[in-house]
């Protein structure tokens, strides 16, 4: 993609499609809600700022996807079309839910601390401008040093600045083998199974890249099990899917 493209589609991005502001700082922070043309201008005159903006609708998803070049195949269009089978807003309503597809713009050196994603689904992410450094790590790797897996220390995990030279984390020879670190470039895609923790920390200039949650019959029926305490999963949603869950991979919610 070229860049003039994907500035292009940033400008379009007008008032009508808000994106959530995350603070650069640790822990990030909410704040006010803007566009994206107004969030890439704050970034321009060196707000660190990252924004993340929700594909709330398949309209939405689709003319944005098509703006910045991110290839078809990514799309879950077998879930989404059950949701519409059983009601005609349902697919909306679920992308709008769980955040389920998001475009991510960020200042340089901002990022997201180390952490677990509330539903676990598996991830991808594709990168379009700039470099982003992403680190994941397997939750279910053995940590001698704390007794047990890093899954069964998820606070201790939450504090790991895997980014900070002089933190702990590369002398720590049990997080290093857990981990893998990655540098994203644009064109570039990523992957990471359900349930791995990950942080990332964008380059030296303006980054821009795209993430989505996917489900398959591995991680089908933990998804399941995730909307009984999901604040966003109303009757509605529950229900149209009870029905696709059972459809396409033949887990029920609980």
């Amino acid at each position: 993609l070229s860049r003039f493209s994907q500035q292009s589609a940033i400008a379009t991005r007008g008032a009508e499609y808000p994106t959530i502001r995350i603070s650069g700082q640790k822990p990030p922070s909410v704040t006010a809600s803007i566009s994206f043309h107004d969030l890439a201008a704050a970034i321009a005159v060196g707000e660190p700022i990252y924004g993340a903006l929700t594909l709330s609708t398949r309209a939405m998803r689709q003319e944005v996807w098509a703006d910045l070049g991110i290839p078809l195949a990514l799309d879950d269009t077998a879930l989404l079309a059950c949701l519409d089978s059983v009601s005609a807003s349902s697919a909306d309503e679920f992308l709008a839910a769980f955040y389920w597809s998001q475009v991510f713009l960020g200042a340089p050196g901002t990022g997201m601390q180390m952490h677990q994603d509330t539903l676990r689904t598996h991830v991808w992410a594709i990168h379009l401008e700039g470099e982003k450094q992403v680190v994941v790590c397997d939750p279910l790797q053995p940590h001698p040093g704390w007794g047990g897996r890093l899954q069964d220390h998820e606070d201790r995990m939450m504090d790991v600045d895997a980014f900070d030279p002089s933190g702990s984390f590369s002398a720590d020879p049990w997080l290093v083998e857990a981990c893998e670190w990655v540098v994203l470039r644009p064109g570039e895609l990523v992957h990471w199974p359900s349930s791995w923790f990950h942080q990332t920390r964008n380059g030296d200039i303006l980054s821009l890249g795209a993430s989505g949650m996917a489900l398959d019959a591995t991680v089908a029926s933990t998804f399941a099990k995730d909307l009984q305490s999901h604040p966003h999963a109303t009757r509605k949603l529950r229900s149209a899917l009870d029905h696709c869950l059972q459809d396409l991979w033949g887990q029920q919610l609980p």
